[in-house]
């Protein structure tokens, strides 16, 4: 009896962490269709061109979404600017009604008027993957190829939405004309921060991309321990 209680409890706490490894909640792989790849609301075009590869978007055209994206999030978005030079807005979240926000300047990963990135990773014309997190705590963290651009504590609530929607690529109209053309073909959106290491470890589009939080690995180590336990006393009974 006590056997099986505690081969309940391993299979439980295994479950346990399997349900709360990083998932997308929201994929838009662009591939002919705006439609989110797990059900929920689509993309919709703010001008632009949908491709059976992906998105193209003229100066201060682009792609908006609604009714996901809440306060603690990660933001997932694989793209090209034309042009990286001055200010290129990536992300609004104020409705069009104020300047701050995440930027490319003169090739480097902002967040206009709070940080700036020490390197420049950006090049005009090519792919690359940009990922933004804000968590709980409202620490709000840019990532280019995996590795971390900047961090800073959004006290003031900038990298929240105001409206229910945000728009991608298309500038806002309190100083306008800071945009740029490019493509796009993923985008992808969690309702979680993904860590540093998370973020390091995705690959889009793979199947498992993400990696267990840090909970989970404990969870599962003490699943492994428990069903260890199990399997030594029925060998010893």
């Amino acid at each position: 009896m006590r056997s099986s209680a505690v081969t309940s409890l391993s299979l439980g706490m295994l479950l346990l962490a399997s349900a709360s490894a990083s998932a997308q909640d929201r994929v838009y792989h662009l591939n002919g269709t705006l439609a989110d790849a797990n059900g929920g609301p689509s993309l919709a075009t703010l001008d632009g061109s949908l491709g059976a590869s992906g998105f193209t978007f003229g100066f201060n055209e682009g792609l908006s979404l609604t009714g996901v994206v809440g306060s603690t999030y990660t933001i997932a978005m694989r793209f090209r600017f034309d042009e990286v030079s001055a200010y290129r807005r990536i992300i609004d979240f104020k409705d069009r009604a104020s300047d701050n926000g995440p930027y490319v300047l003169n090739g480097a990963a902002n967040f206009f008027p709070i940080i700036t990135g020490p390197t420049a990773p950006y090049l005009p014309n090519q792919l690359g993957l940009t990922i933004f997190t804000r968590d709980g705590a409202g620490l709000f963290s840019a990532y280019f190829a995996g590795a971390l651009q900047y961090s800073f504590l959004d006290a003031g609530n900038e990298g929240v939405r105001s409206v229910n929607t945000v728009r991608f690529f298309q500038d806002d109209l309190s100083v306008g004309g800071e945009a740029s053309a490019g493509f796009v073909n993923y985008i992808a959106t969690w309702n979680n921060a993904l860590t540093q290491q998370q973020v390091a470890a995705f690959i889009p589009g793979a199947p498992t991309s993400t990696v267990p939080e840090p909970a989970s690995f404990v969870l599962v180590g003490a699943g492994m321990l428990v069903a260890g336990l199990v399997h030594r006393r029925k060998r010893t009974t």
